[in-house]
């Protein structure tokens, strides 16, 4: 029972890490720059992942904003 309830965690991670990816793919950016602005909103706790749905939200929606997320992977070259 316990593994099975960790084996859905880590789905939900991963579905939560490809939603990430989808979502900056509509702003332009490929999936090494989507992880990239992942870990440094992480690093920042400007993100969290929220376990239930498998989804990432940031701490505040400006953090998506276009101009913002250049800034954030520009910072992470």
């Amino acid at each position: 029972m316990t593994t099975q309830s960790f084996n859905d965690m880590a789905t939900r991670a991963d579905n939560a890490v490809v939603a990430w990816r989808d979502m900056l793919a509509d702003h332009g950016f490929s999936a090494d720059q989507a992880d990239a602005i992942l870990h440094l909103y992480q690093k920042g706790n400007l993100v969290k992942l929220d376990w239930g749905i498998g989804r990432y939200s940031v701490k505040h929606g400006a953090f998506l904003d276009a101009d913002v997320l250049n800034r954030a992977w520009e910072a992470t070259l």
